[in-house]
């Protein structure tokens, strides 16, 4: 807001997590996103393990922090949940 009242968090494209609410489809990960250390893409079979990063965006005004809020992951595959995700 450049007046210090509010704080204001813009949205990446896709891809981080804590990037949109979690009624909204476009808060998934799709694994269909791998891509190697060239950034080239990849065909994972599966995952055992998922580390998390967030990256912000985000100007703070009088709130001065921000935080990622992550309070579980699903497997939607194992729910038998499918969406659509940004190709």
């Amino acid at each position: 807001s450049k007046e210090g009242t509010y704080y204001v968090l813009y949205k990446f494209l896709y891809g981080y997590a804590d990037n949109e609410l979690n009624s909204k489809d476009d808060s998934a990960i799709d694994i269909g996103w791998a891509i190697n250390s060239k950034g080239q893409q990849v065909n994972l079979p599966g995952v055992d393990f998922i580390k998390i990063y967030t990256g912000v965006n985000q100007e703070n005004g009088w709130l001065g922090e921000c935080s990622t809020e992550i309070s579980g992951v699903e497997d939607l595959h194992v729910l038998k949940v499918e969406i659509d995700t940004r190709k």
